[in-house]
C-alpha cells in the first residue's frame, strides 16, 4: 500500500483563507476511492482532528465552546445516521457508526457534521444547522421530516429480517469483495459467538452459524479494515445477518479529554448513549485472531441515510438539519448542556460560519491537490 506525506503549509492571518496544515500520511487506496471532497473528509477522520490542535489560536469555537467535553460520535457526517431496530422491536433514528467515538469537546463533533454537510451541500445555511443542534441540546421536541418518517416506516416494515439481496438460498450471496474463510477462523468465530450468547448477560439463545465470509470496504473511514459477515439461524428458526468489523484507535484520539476506555467499554458506552437502554443484544466486542472487532447486526430494517438516492434538494436539507438536532440530543446526555448552551450563545453569529468555511476550504483544497 502506498502513502503520500503532506508537508505543512504556511498559514495566513485570515482563517477563512487557510488553516495551518499538518504532516499526515494519506492512504493512496482511500484517495483513489474518494470521488469528491465530501468523501475525502469521510475517509480521513483523524486528519480532521489533527487539524484542530494546530489551529486552536484561530478557531472561534476554541474560545469557549470547546471547553465543554462529553461523549462524541467521532465521525459525525450526514451518511452516518440511519434507522436502528431496538431490542424491544421499536425503531429509532440515530447515528449508526461507533468506530471513532470517545470523550472529547462536543463542539468539534458538531463542527465535523457541519463541515461535512457544507462540503456535500455548499448552499446549506449553517445558522439553521446550529439552531437545530441547540434545540437538541435543550431537549426540545422536534418532529422528524417526511423523509425520515418514511425511512422509519420502511425500517419498521423490514424489521430484523435479512436483506434478500444478501442471500443466496440459505447462504450469503458472494460478492467480488468477499473471500472464503479458513476452517481455523470459522472455528474461532463460531466458538466466540456460542460463548457470547450462552453467557449470563443474555437470555440463552441458540445461535447456529450457517455461513461466514471475510470482506472489506475500499473507501470511507473504515476503508481497508477487515470484516466478517456471518449468517446464523436463531432459536425461533429465523435467519439473522451479523457483522464483525475491525476496530482501531478512534479518530478523535488526539483531542480526547480523558483516557479512552478499552474497546469493549468504549463501544458499549457509545451504543447506549446513541441508541438508549434498548440497544440490540447483538452489539458486542470480541477478539478474532488478535484483532479486536465490533459485533453488530445487519438487520434489513437498519437503513442508513444515502444522500445520493432520489432526494430532492429540500429533502436533503431537511434531513441534514434534523441530523444536527439528533446529534444535539445525543450530546445533551453527557455534556453540561446548560453551560455549553450558554457558551454557544456567547459566540458571534458568524463564528460557526467562519470555522466551517475554514475547514471546507481546507478539504476542498486538499482534495484538489490530490485529484488534479
Amino acid at each position: 500500500m502506498s502513502f503520500l506525506t503532506v508537508l505543512p503549509v504556511r498559514a495566513t492571518e485570515d482563517l477563512e483563507e487557510n488553516l495551518v496544515d499538518v504532516s499526515y500520511h494519506f492512504d493512496q487506496t482511500k484517495l483513489d476511492a474518494s470521488a469528491d471532497s465530501f468523501h475525502f473528509l469521510r475517509s480521513f477522520v483523524d486528519y480532521y482532528y489533527d487539524l484542530i490542535p494546530a489551529n486552536l489560536k484561530s478557531l472561534h469555537l476554541a474560545t469557549e465552546a470547546a471547553r465543554f467535553s462529553g461523549w462524541c460520535a467521532g465521525d459525525a457526517h450526514p451518511e452516518n445516521f440511519g434507522t436502528l431496530i431496538q431490542e424491544n422491536g421499536n425503531i429509532i433514528f440515530s447515528i449508526n457508526d461507533m468506530d471513532d467515538s470517545g470523550p472529547c469537546p462536543v463542539a468539534w463533533d458538531f463542527l465535523r457534521l457541519a463541515v461535512s454537510s457544507k462540503l456535500y451541500m455548499p448552499k446549506l445555511n449553517i445558522s439553521s444547522l446550529v439552531s437545530s443542534y441547540q434545540k437538541g441540546l435543550s431537549g426540545e421536541v422536534v418532529s422528524a421530516p417526511l423523509e425520515i418518517q418514511n425511512l422509519l416506516s420502511a425500517g419498521k416494515k423490514s424489521g430484523e429480517a435479512v436483506n434478500p439481496k444478501d442471500l443466496d438460498g440459505e447462504r450469503l450471496k458472494r460478492k467480488k469483495e468477499m473471500n472464503e474463510v479458513s476452517g481455523e477462523v470459522r472455528n474461532v468465530i463460531v466458538s466466540d459467538l456460542q460463548k457470547l450468547f450462552s453467557s449470563k448477560d443474555f437470555e440463552i439463545e441458540a445461535i447456529k452459524v450457517i455461513d461466514i465470509v471475510s470482506t472489506s470496504k475500499i473507501g470511507g473511514g473504515s476503508g481497508g479494515l477487515l470484516r466478517y459477515e456471518i449468517l446464523c439461524s436463531r432459536a425461533n428458526g429465523n435467519l439473522v445477518h451479523l457483522e464483525l468489523k475491525e476496530l482501531t484507535t478512534p479518530g478523535m484520539a488526539i483531542v480526547a479529554t480523558e483516557k479512552i476506555p478499552e474497546q469493549s467499554l468504549r463501544i458499549m458506552k457509545t451504543a447506549k448513549i446513541e441508541q438508549g437502554a434498548d440497544v440490540s443484544h447483538f452489539y458486542n466486542v470480541f477478539v478474532v485472531n488478535g484483532k479486536t472487532m465490533l459485533l453488530r447486526p445487519k438487520f434489513y430494517g437498519d437503513i442508513g441515510v444515502n444522500l445520493a438516492s432520489d432526494l430532492s434538494g429540500n429533502s436533503e436539507t431537511d434531513l441534514i438539519i434534523y441530523e444536527a438536532y439528533i446529534l444535539g440530543s445525543i450530546h445533551s446526555k453527557t455534556v453540561d448542556a446548560k453551560g455549553y448552551k450558554q457558551a454557544l450563545e456567547h459566540l458571534n453569529p458568524g463564528d460557526w460560519e467562519a470555522d466551517v468555511s475554514a475547514f471546507t476550504k481546507q478539504f476542498n483544497k486538499k482534495f484538489d491537490q490530490f485529484k488534479n
